[in-house]
């Protein structure tokens, strides 16, 4: 009767033991898989894109540099543009693949700005 108390509590422990292990096995992976995912740069880059745009004021000129994009998107063969901007929804969309990218509010208003875009440089000029 103990043998089987024993043998009980053992099994209940390596079944624990091992859940525990593959729960926390595709966590990390999931986690490692998020971390240098596609999504998460078209995500950080579209809110930095439009946070800048917001903290322009009137007369301003700044160039953004964007190799680190233009390296991800060749990285995955996608050479369409990948940083659109939608003037009347006041949105940022950043795409470094296949897909409908990602999408960042600003809330100025860029009817009176010059935006020139550098393709050698991977650059992009907005005047204010």
């Amino acid at each position: 009767m103990i043998t089987s108390k024993k043998a009980n509590i053992i099994s209940e422990t390596v079944i624990f033991l091992v859940l525990n292990a593959l729960f926390f096995g595709m966590l990390f992976l999931f986690l490692a898989d998020v971390g240098k995912g596609n999504d998460f740069v078209e995500n950080v880059y579209s809110k930095k894109i439009a946070l800048t745009i917001d903290s322009l004021k009137p007369g301003t000129e700044i160039t953004l540099y964007l190799n680190e994009l233009f390296d991800y998107a060749e990285k995955n063969n996608f050479y369409d543009p990948i940083l659109t901007m939608d003037y009347l929804n006041h949105k940022v969309n950043v795409r470094v693949s296949r897909g409908p990218g990602h999408n960042y509010g600003y809330i100025i208003d860029l009817k009176d700005a010059s935006i020139s875009w550098d393709n050698l440089k991977k650059t992009i000029t907005i005047k204010t």
